[in-house]
C-alpha cells in the first residue's frame, strides 16, 4: 500500500498508480489511465452538512437543484460525473474563479485524476467496467448509486483546492463550534469536522472572516430610546404587559417585533453583514427591505441561508439589490409606511426559505434554544423570534 496527503493509504489499481507517479513513468500512467478512466456521465448535490452526493450530473447544486455559482456567476463542475468531481476538486483559478463550462477529463493531471477516482471508490462508489475483451479492463464505469463521499477523504486530498462552496459548508459548524467556545456561548453546536493539514490554512482564514462577521454584528440604531412595542406600532399601554408578549405568535400573522421610536426618523442599520435580495413597496408593510444574510470568503459571497426583513421605512431604500452591505450600513428610516402601521416603528423578523441554512450560525445569533414557526408568504418560510437578537444588541 502507498501512503498520500493526512495518512490516507492506497490500495490496488490506484497505489499503483500512485507508485508510477512518484517514480516519474508518466508514459506507463498514460497508458493506464487511457486503459481504466471514463470521463461519462456523474453527478454532484451539495448536502447542508457539507457533504457531496451523487446526484444528477457533473454540476455542482444545492439541495434544492439550483446550481451553485463561483463569484462570477459561472457553474462549477463539467458534464460528466468523474470530469464534474475533477472539476469541483482542482479546476479552482487563482482568482477564485472557475473555467466555463469546465475542464475537460482530459485536462487534469494524472495524480487528479488518481485522486478523484481513489475518492470515490473508498467512498463505495461502485463501477463496472465497459469492455473486459481488451486486456481484461478497457474503461471504468462508474455507477450511479447516490452515495456521499468521504469528506475526509476529500479535504486531505484537496482540502487547499476543493470549490469554496464545499469547504465553507462543510467546516461551517466547526469555525461556529469554536467561535462559541473562545465567545463563552451556550451554543451546544454539534457536527464538528477533523481539520486536515491539507485544508488547514484555508480554515484558518475562513475562522477570521466569520469571527469578523459575527464580532460586526451592532445595534439596527443608533438611539437607546427604542423598545418593543405592539399593535403595529402603537405604544404599549399596560405596564404589566411583558415585551416579550408583543413578538406576535404564528397565529395572528405577525412572524416578528414591532420596535418604536417615538420621532420616527432615527437611522435604522442592516446590523448584520449580507446581499439586499429585496427593496421595494409591500401594501401590507410599505417600504421593505429584505437582506440574506452572509460574508465574504475567497472572494466569494457565502449566505448563512438566514434572510431578516425591515419594514415601515420612511422611504425606498438607498440599498441595491445583490450587493453586498456591511452590518453598519444605513438601511433608511423609522417610518409609517404601509396599511398595517400604526405608529412610526421598524418591523423586524428573521426567516429561512425553507432550504439551507446555518443551524451554528442560528445558534450563535438567537441562543440555542431558538424558536420558529410557519408562515405562507407566497412561499412557505420559516420564521424565528429575533427577541434575543435584539436584546443582544440594542444600544
Amino acid at each position: 500500500a502507498e501512503m498520500a496527503g493526512d495518512g490516507i493509504e492506497l490500495n490496488g489499481l490506484t497505489a499503483l498508480e500512485a507508485a508510477l507517479y512518484a517514480a516519474g513513468r508518466t508514459d506507463l500512467l498514460a497508458g493506464l489511465a487511457s486503459g481504466f478512466y471514463d470521463s461519462s456521465a456523474d453527478y454532484w448535490r451539495l448536502m447542508s452538512d457539507g457533504s457531496l452526493v451523487q446526484d444528477k450530473d457533473g454540476w455542482l447544486r444545492d439541495e434544492n437543484d439550483n446550481f451553485i455559482l463561483d463569484k462570477d456567476g459561472n457553474k462549477i463542475g463539467s458534464d460528466g460525473q468523474e470530469t464534474g468531481l475533477l472539476n469541483i476538486l482542482f479546476s479552482k483559478q487563482t482568482d477564485g474563479s472557475y473555467k466555463n463550462p469546465g475542464k475537460a477529463y482530459n485536462d487534469f493531471n494524472l495524480l487528479e485524476k488518481i485522486i478523484s477516482s481513489e475518492i470515490m471508490e473508498k467512498s463505495g462508489i461502485s463501477y463496472c467496467y465497459e469492455d473486459e475483451a481488451k486486456s481484461g479492463i478497457y474503461n471504468r464505469m462508474w455507477n450511479k448509486d447516490g452515495k456521499a463521499l468521504d469528506m475526509n477523504l476529500v479535504m486531505g486530498y484537496a482540502g487547499d483546492s476543493v470549490a469554496t462552496a464545499v469547504f465553507a459548508r462543510y467546516y461551517d459548524s466547526t469555525v461556529d463550534a469554536l467561535y462559541a467556545k473562545s465567545h463563552k456561548l451556550d451554543a451546544d453546536i454539534a457536527n464538528t469536522q477533523q481539520v486536515t493539514n491539507a485544508a488547514s490554512n484555508r480554515f484558518n482564514t475562513l475562522y477570521d472572516v466569520k469571527r469578523s462577521f459575527y464580532d460586526s454584528i451592532g445595534a439596527f440604531f443608533e438611539s437607546e430610546n427604542t423598545k418593543i412595542t405592539g399593535d403595529y406600532g402603537k405604544e404599549i399601554q399596560d405596564p404589566t404587559k411583558n415585551p416579550k408578549d408583543y413578538y406576535k405568535n404564528y397565529n395572528n400573522l405577525h412572524y416578528g417585533i414591532d420596535i418604536i421610536r417615538w420621532l420616527g426618523s432615527d437611522d435604522l442599520y442592516l446590523g448584520i453583514s449580507g446581499k439586499i435580495l429585496q427593496n421595494d413597496w409591500n401594501p401590507a408593510e410599505g417600504w421593505t427591505v429584505q437582506s440574506n444574510y452572509g460574508y465574504n470568503f475567497e472572494d466569494s459571497y457565502i449566505s448563512t441561508g438566514i434572510y431578516g426583513e425591515y419594514g415601515h421605512l420612511a422611504k425606498k431604500s438607498d440599498l441595491q439589490v445583490n450587493k453586498y452591505y456591511n452590518a453598519n450600513d444605513k438601511v433608511g428610516l423609522f417610518g409609517n409606511t404601509g396599511n398595517k402601521s400604526t405608529g412610526a416603528h421598524l418591523h423586524y423578523s428573521i426567516y429561512t426559505q425553507n432550504s439551507y441554512y446555518s443551524d451554528s450560525t442560528m445558534r450563535i445569533v438567537l441562543g440555542k434554544n431558538y424558536q420558529m414557526g410557519s408562515m405562507y408568504n407566497g412561499s412557505w418560510r420559516t420564521v424565528y423570534d429575533p427577541t434575543k437578537l435584539y436584546e443582544r444588541y440594542k444600544k
